[in-house]
């Protein structure tokens, strides 16, 4: 989803795509139902890829932000070296409650549901044996975001954030992006796109 990104950067930057439990090449591991799980699964595995004195970022969308956020959180608690820049895409921030339960959805409505988001071309229902592959995978991805809660005890992100919307997203509008600033001790930056949640795919 994220690789044709990488003809958009220099050449010299290591763009580091990582796999959570049960996806891509860790198919074969439990996949890990919440977010704080998840940062601290991933953490040692950053830190594996992280040059000592080379600078780093973060970036994640819907999920994947949330993600990130924790991940700057864990190394806030633990005082280590902070990501430059975070980059929040298509996630309303950290204290919103979704009282959405689409993961809770029988099949066909998350499908229909899933294709409405745009993430799934509507041909795709051509494949339903891909569909069955495919479905688990995202009931399980918007059970996490759905069942996500702030933790209280979370401080104010030191390091600058830059969020990323589209006007047409079903699942968070670009208003509601600017609500990051709760969370953020400097300005951020927002930026809007044409498209839906997955505005990014085919740009």
């Amino acid at each position: 989803m994220y690789r044709p990104w990488l003809e958009h950067f220099p050449a010299q930057w290591d763009i580091v795509f990582i796999d959570y439990p049960g996806r891509g090449m860790r198919e074969n591991e439990q996949a890990l139902n919440d977010i704080p799980s998840l940062a601290d699964y991933l953490l040692p595995i950053i830190r594996e890829k992280l040059n000592r004195d080379s600078p780093f970022v973060f970036f994640g969308h819907s999920m994947g932000a949330l993600v990130a956020y924790q991940l700057t959180q864990r190394l806030m608690e633990k005082k280590e070296r902070l990501p430059l820049w975070l980059g929040i895409s298509g996630r309303a921030e950290p204290g919103f409650v979704s009282l959405q339960k689409r993961h809770l959805l029988p099949d066909p409505l998350l499908q229909q549901e899933l294709t409405r988001l745009g993430g799934m071309p509507p041909s795709l229902e051509r494949y339903p044996e891909l569909w069955r592959q495919l479905l688990p995978l995202f009931r399980h991805d918007l059970g996490v975001i759905e069942n996500w809660r702030e933790n209280p005890a979370h401080r104010a992100l030191p390091v600058p954030v830059s969020t990323f919307s589209a006007w047409h997203d079903p699942i968070v509008a670009p208003d509601q992006m600017k609500d990051w600033q709760k969370v953020c001790l400097k300005p951020i930056t927002c930026h809007v796109f044409q498209g839906d949640h997955f505005y990014f795919l085919g740009q």
